[in-house]
């Protein structure tokens, strides 16, 4: 039996649930997220990862297939690869028709939008080996604002192209846009701009200083004047797109909009979201300095364990077959 057919039925043995859901009740997300690497070709003065962008230590590609199937043996349903840049990796196509090989059945790269914006070329070529999801992030109205908070001349126009080429390519397109002092007042602009695109899903996240304070800290909006921005957002927004979220902001400066907030304890149940508990037993990369407070038994014993469970994953897979 091909591997990912053992894969699929293995997954279905195992972790097979009742999908039953009334309007009260909200099951837990089944998406998964592949961290591909560190590497970057855009400079975000908001990014977290801005000090590591240029480590070359980017996981292999038999590593990071390895990786793909834990999640799915977990019974995780969607994948998605991000960074740092996935489009940096000219293995992506091969990670991708890998993730499809095995049964993903939502497969999306979190992406600048800068490669795919080159040629269509680019993303039907990912198309064509699985891709049928794509987050795109876009921070401004206009090659001004977004391009400079990005770092890179001409970021904008790549990312428009971006959206053109996803439509052209069947792709399902979502969006991310990182909410700071310097573009909140253009939320209700950008939202218009963007249902040009007809995207499914578009994300407003409220920019937090959580990494850098001493640095960053000029970069978090003030809730009071966000909201009144993020509101009109919606407003111009929730009619012609399907899902409008609000990311890292309180309830009560979102007065009359709550069912568009999500945050930590909301985003689990989101099926766009990828679970914490799927990547339980996965190697800690160590991006942030603060995730290498995980103490070394419980990095030891988490390897432990996930490699008596592959082996008897592996043994199972050989009897199906």
């Amino acid at each position: 039996m091909p591997i990912e057919n053992r894969f699929v039925l293995l997954g279905k043995i195992l972790f097979s649930y009742a999908h039953i859901s009334t309007k009260y009740t909200l099951l837990r997300t089944k998406r998964f997220r592949l961290f591909v690497g560190p590497s970057c070709n855009a400079r975000c003065e908001f990014c977290y990862y801005i000090c590591y962008l240029q480590r070359r230590n980017n996981p292999s590609t038999e590593f990071l297939n390895k990786e793909l199937e834990w999640p799915r043996l977990m019974g995780a349903l969607d994948v998605d690869f991000s960074g740092g840049e996935p489009t940096v990796r000219s293995d992506l196509p091969e990670l991708i028709a890998y993730a499809k090989a095995l049964g993903y059945r939502k497969i999306a790269i979190i992406t600048n939008g800068i490669v795919s914006g080159h040629t269509e070329s680019y993303l039907a070529k990912l198309a064509d080996k699985g891709l049928n999801d794509i987050l795109v992030s876009i921070h401004g109205h206009d090659a001004q604002v977004h391009d400079a908070l990005v770092g890179v001349p001409g970021a904008f126009e790549k990312v428009i192209k971006t959206f053109k080429y996803a439509k052209l390519t069947n792709i399902r397109l979502r969006t991310n846009t990182t909410v700071t002092t310097k573009n909140a007042k253009y939320m209700p602009e950008l939202a218009r701009l963007l249902t040009k695109f007809e995207p499914y899903a578009v994300n407003f996240i409220l920019f937090n200083d959580w990494y850098s304070p001493t640095t960053q800290m000029p970069l978090m909006p003030n809730f009071e004047h966000a909201s009144h921005y993020l509101k009109k957002a919606i407003e111009a927004i929730s009619e012609s797109v399907p899902k409008v979220t609000i990311r890292y902001i309180p309830f009560c400066f979102m007065e009359g909009y709550e069912k568009h907030i999500a945050n930590f304890p909301q985003t689990p149940y989101d099926p766009d979201e990828w679970a914490p508990e799927v990547q339980l037993l996965s190697p800690d990369f160590g991006v942030f300095a603060s995730h290498e407070k995980i103490p070394l038994m419980l990095k030891i014993k988490r390897s432990f364990i996930r490699g008596i469970l592959t082996n008897r994953i592996k043994k199972l897979l050989t009897r199906i077959g």
